[in-house]
């Protein structure tokens, strides 16, 4: 899968593979973690958020095109060197694997509110299994994948928000930037995480067959996510309380149970949400798998197929010992902000200073 082969991909598989790692695992829990900093202008948040989303597109990408033929992992050690490169790699390497961990149990926790009998470690087992497999399979059988998955996910999601409307008291989000903007800046920070999925430009524009056509993908890609995400937090502050939103495990599932529905075409309406939520899930695993995979490849400088397939695999009992750590799911509330924090520092400090430094190294020699 990691060879770099010219040609595997077109431009136009660009959008599905952003907007469904834009569109992460957290879209369950982001209206709490957003609300409970900046209030009703939690949707001011989310603006913030697509902002710094389209300059870190724009630094990803721009990055990318001055060594089109490397990835990031690749760049990293090209532009600071052996040493410094594979320590920016390794801390790259702990924030993504950590993330897949805590995403598995988040994915097992929301599943046990509708199985409630079955082990955490049974869901987590399987999901990883899938991820694994279908990393193997390579980066052209990812990219179908995903192109298959999106219009579903983004139907289901959008129908569902839109759904939710006849409950709409839109006075909730009222007052505006009432208590200043400092509430607004702390909402986006804790939900800075989609605008670090941007990342994953830098680590797949070697698989495409035409890199600078990708830029006009991109940048709907990511107006296609913070669209969503907007909806989602205007809706969540117009149907639920401010209070109740905070109090909420899963907040977006509680969204959805709102809906009402003439014929019980479901007979429990949040289950059509997760009908588009559980794919969104794979994908943002598949996602930082792939970062991952190919940040250990270039911190041992594998190079074989069959030791890139090791790589993948024994990454497993690692995401899974990750996984169990949280006690319970306040717990693994705590990992998540605090898997957010890193990710904040992440995208609004070390990525400005490495782009500044890849602009004064001058053109890569590509």
């Amino acid at each position: 899968m990691i060879k770099v082969i010219r040609g595997k991909l077109k431009a136009v598989n660009m959008l599905s593979l952003l907007i469904l790692t834009m569109l992460s695992i957290r879209l369950i829990i982001l209206p709490r973690d957003i609300i409970e900093h900046a209030k009703c202008d939690a949707w001011i948040s989310i603006i913030v958020v697509g902002i710094i989303s389209y300059i870190s597109a724009y630094i990803f990408y721009s990055i990318s095109m001055k060594y089109p033929k490397l990835n990031f992992a690749e760049i990293s050690t090209k532009v600071l060197g052996a040493f410094l490169g594979k320590i920016s790699i390794l801390i790259i390497t702990i924030y993504t694997m950590t993330a897949i961990g805590l995403f598995l149990r988040l994915f097992s926790e929301s599943i046990k509110t509708f199985l409630e009998e079955t082990p955490s470690i049974v869901v987590i087992i399987v999901l990883i299994c899938a991820c694994s497999y279908c990393l193997i399979k390579g980066i052209k059988t990812i990219s179908i994948i995903y192109d298959i998955l999106l219009p579903g996910v983004l139907v289901i999601i959008v129908t569902i928000l839109f759904m939710t409307y006849k409950n709409a008291e839109f006075k909730n989000l009222l007052p505006c930037l009432h208590n200043g903007f400092r509430p607004v800046i702390s909402g986006s920070l804790h939900a800075i995480q989609p605008a670090l999925g941007c990342g994953i430009i830098s680590y797949i524009m070697p698989y495409f067959e035409e890199a600078k056509e990708t830029k006009k993908w991109m940048n709907v890609a990511v107006a296609v996510a913070i669209f969503v995400y907007l909806l989602l937090i205007i809706m969540s502050l117009a149907v639920l309380d401010v209070m109740e939103i905070q109090q909420l495990n899963f907040p977006t599932i509680s969204l959805a149970k709102t809906i009402e529905m003439r014929e019980e075409i479901f007979e429990r309406t949040e289950s059509f949400f997760m009908a588009a939520w559980i794919p969104n899930a794979f994908t943002t695993i598949v996602t930082f798998y792939i970062i991952t995979t190919l940040n250990i490849k270039e911190l041992f400088n594998v190079k074989k197929s069959s030791g890139i397939n090791k790589i993948i695999l024994l990454q497993t009992p690692f995401f899974v010992t990750i996984a169990l750590l949280p006690r319970n799911v306040p717990k693994l509330n705590e990992y998540l902000i605090l898997s957010n924090k890193v990710a904040a520092y992440l995208n609004l400090g070390y990525l400005p200073v490495f782009f500044l430094i890849v602009l004064m190294k001058g053109k890569g020699a590509g």
